[in-house]
């Protein structure tokens, strides 16, 4: 079964650049006028603050852009036929932030209240770049680089139809 489909999500980056826009202009203004606050070095480091800030907001929220996609590969060795794999792809901004085989990936399911708790210990990665995001996707793979497979958990924005791709192809591998 040949899969490739790619999801890119359309975000709303109003809310982002608006505080953005907020917390550079306050911080601006506060590194101007500091010389006539009391004490303008306290005033000068809060502004030196702010601005910090604003910059990680403007990186995180507004300049950072993710790519879901579910790509068929074909794996094999000169003797055998080969064997159609699929592997969950993120990309990060253009550039590859992770590559899972579908074999890998124990469980997929949608972030509610109730699941939100995670055991502790267990790694987290998140990507996407929402400010609230109100639809998460969650996928656990066993990470077999150590040696009991310790699950790794991933969140991601998903629409229906990855989550449904990913769905049936769990389990589904060789």
């Amino acid at each position: 079964m040949d899969i490739n489909y790619t999801y890119h999500p359309n975000l709303n980056k109003s809310k982002p650049r608006i505080m953005t826009g907020l917390i550079a202009l306050i911080g601006l203004a506060l590194l101007f006028s500091a010389s006539f606050l009391p004490y303008p070095a306290i005033w000068q480091g809060v502004a030196i603050c702010m601005l910090a800030i604003a910059v990680y907001f403007a990186a995180h929220y507004l300049l950072t852009d993710f790519t879901y996609s579910i790509e068929t590969s074909q794996q094999g060795f000169d003797e055998e036929e080969p064997v159609e794999t699929h592997d969950f792809i993120i990309l990060r901004n253009g550039r590859m932030a992770a590559r899972i085989g579908m074999t890998a990936i124990v469980k997929i399911e949608w972030e509610t209240p109730e699941n939100k708790k995670v055991k502790s210990g267990t790694r987290i990665f998140n990507y996407f770049s929402e400010w609230g995001p109100t639809r998460i996707c969650r996928v656990t793979y066993l990470d077999t680089s150590l040696e009991n497979g310790e699950p790794v958990l991933i969140r991601f924005l998903s629409d229906d139809t990855l989550f449904g791709y990913i769905e049936s192809l769990i389990g589904t591998q060789a």
